[in-house]
C-alpha cells in the first residue's frame, strides 16, 4: 500500500511542478513583480513537500 500511495505522490508532485513551469512563464511575461512570484513559490513548496513524502514513502516500502 505503501509503494502505491509513494508513487502516486511522486507523479503528483511532478504534475505540479509542470503547472509551476506554466505559472512562471506567466509571471515572467507579467513583468516579473513580485507579487506575480506568489502562486509560483507556493505551488513550488507544496510540490517539494508532496515529492519529499513519496520519496520517503518508496523508500520505506523497499526497505520492508
Amino acid at each position: 500500500m505503501s509503494h502505491r500511495l509513494g508513487e502516486v505522490l511522486y507523479w503528483m508532485a511532478c504534475w505540479i511542478a509542470v503547472i509551476v513551469s506554466i505559472l512562471g512563464i506567466g509571471a515572467m511575461a507579467a513583468g516579473g513583480h513580485p507579487q506575480d512570484w506568489v502562486g509560483v513559490i507556493a505551488f513550488l513548496s507544496v510540490s517539494a513537500a508532496i515529492w519529499l513524502m513519496g520519496r520517503v514513502l518508496l523508500l520505506v516500502s523497499k526497505e520492508k
